[in-house]
């Protein structure tokens, strides 16, 4: 059986590129000068100009309801957003059976609405809705009160109102309907509308109870739902990952700015390039006045994650000035974490870099850890290291005695050398340098240091078993010795 007629796009598979639609109604506005007011194309302007403004009305909600800082405790679903419904995404009469399946099942096919999903539906959804919403404008033009005033603000209403119901954030106060009663039967709201997406059995109407209160279905607990997203609710991340932002330009793939950037891998972006001195601002004001906020979140195997962003550039990590700032932006972070229940924080990138220019900030936070400041701290501190360490101890044979590492006196492998010689696991370390072996083997408890041993050849290890291979080693080098 083939696809149902207008249930698919013609230019489904053409991914961005379907963009390209635009070129010939641009290219004719263009020769025709139609900005001007005498040219005979004026319309092709004002019709870009329409498509232009109900974009960015769908991508301002969009940013809105991404921005987790303001909105996270008063959202809806909160479920994450996969990359698959991003992917996709870039009424009543429907309901039925029939051409539930065939049209309408798209869009409910995304199970965490956002302002995207009002206009994700197929070919034949958006000619009826065309065509019910031009009969007010044609009424209008009728009477002799049409015009272009009149239909932008008819069609962008429509679009806010639409993007609002789908944003997925509970906005109205819930005294207001308390307040007056007979306006909940006037406009709906998020959760009006979302609990038509979770159920698909109440709550059909767009914008107007009413009339799901003429029809009888309309669900009787909207209003307590709404009350009580609109109260909000705290969730206690098990994880957190305090990031950073990286430049100007990547400031601009975060999910409030733009989502579908944020699915895909890292790429200048040419057309963002305009945008980059807005960006810069941004970057001056996050700079002077923001603290550490939340970026996204997901599940994981039934746990709550969280990324959170040090309100930091990555250039300002190489600015000396700017060290204090920094590690009081990380203390304030885990501070407020280990207030919150959470069990573990771990530093990203520049956040647990160490150079000559300011201080080990890992270092400092695992200082703060042990000192009589927080003597009461009960989140843990990791980052990458730390886990990829966690990683190949756990891989270690048990009964083990012995072990080769090259790359011993490196972060990774200096935490890997003191964890085993304090379990009395004999460490052949693989290093030219005596001097940084001795400042390794001097952080060990005195009792421990005898296994920690200075090698110079990988034939010292060729009776050895277990190898960790923290640098590149050539066939040769492998031939050398009998471990793996």
């Amino acid at each position: 059986m083939g696809a149902a007629f207008l249930s698919s796009w013609p230019w489904d598979n053409l991914g961005f590129f379907k963009y390209v639609l635009y070129g010939p109604l641009v290219g004719k506005a263009l020769a025709g000068r139609a900005w001007e007011a005498a040219s005979p194309d004026r319309w092709l302007c004002l019709l870009l100009a329409l498509f232009a403004l109900r974009a960015l009305t769908y991508q301002l909600w969009s940013s809105y309801s991404n921005m987790l800082f303001l909105t996270r405790r008063r959202r809806i679903v909160r479920d994450g957003v996969d990359f698959e419904q991003i992917d996709k995404e870039w009424d009543w009469a429907f309901h039925g059976a029939r051409l539930f399946a065939r049209y309408h099942a798209l869009h409910h096919s995304n199970m965490v609405p956002t302002p995207f999903t009002a206009g994700f539906a197929t070919p034949l959804e958006h000619v009826v809705l065309g065509l019910l919403m031009a009969l007010p404008l044609a009424g209008a033009c009728a009477a002799g009160l049409g015009s272009v005033g009149l239909t932008f603000a008819y069609v962008l209403s429509s679009d806010f109102l639409r993007a609002m119901g789908h944003c997925n954030v509970e906005l109205f106060p819930g005294g207001l309907f308390r307040s007056l009663p007979l306006l909940r039967y006037l406009i709906y709201t998020p959760t009006y509308h979302t609990i038509h997406h979770t159920g698909k059995k109440a709550n059909f109407c767009l914008f107007m109870p009413l009339f799901d209160r003429l029809g009888g279905t309309l669900d009787a607990s909207s209003w307590e739902l709404q009350t009580k997203n609109r109260a909000g609710m705290d969730e206690v991340p098990d994880f957190v990952f305090l990031a950073h932002v990286v430049d100007v330009m990547q400031s601009m793939h975060v999910p409030f700015v733009m989502r579908t950037f944020a699915s895909t891998p890292f790429a200048v972006r040419a057309f963002l390039l305009p945008l980059w001195p807005i960006a810069l601002l941004f970057m001056f004001m996050v700079w002077a006045w923001s603290k550490t906020f939340v970026i996204s979140y997901y599940h994981l195997r039934g746990k709550l994650h969280q990324i959170w962003a040090v309100p930091r550039y990555g250039f300002h990590y190489f600015l000396p000035f700017a060290k204090d700032g920094i590690n009081d932006q990380i203390e304030l972070a885990i501070l407020r974490a280990d207030r919150m229940g959470v069990k573990v924080v771990s530093l990203a990138a520049l956040n647990k870099v160490s150079s000559s220019l300011h201080a080990v900030h890992l270092a400092a936070a695992c200082k703060w850890c042990l000192t009589a400041q927080h003597p009461n701290l009960r989140v843990r501190v990791v980052h990458g290291n730390t886990l990829t360490a966690a990683v190949i101890l756990n891989e270690i044979p048990k009964g083990t005695t012995e072990v080769f590492m090259t790359g011993a006196t490196s972060k990774l492998g200096r935490a890997i050398a003191l964890y085993l010689c304090r379990k009395k696991i004999r460490v052949m370390m693989m290093t030219l340098s005596t001097e940084r072996f001795q400042k390794i083997q001097k952080e060990a408890a005195a009792e421990d240091q005898q296994y920690l041993v200075q090698v110079t050849k990988f034939q010292s290890a060729e009776q050895c078993k277990t190898w960790i291979v923290g640098k590149w080693l050539s066939p040769r080098e492998q031939r050398s010795g009998y471990g793996t």
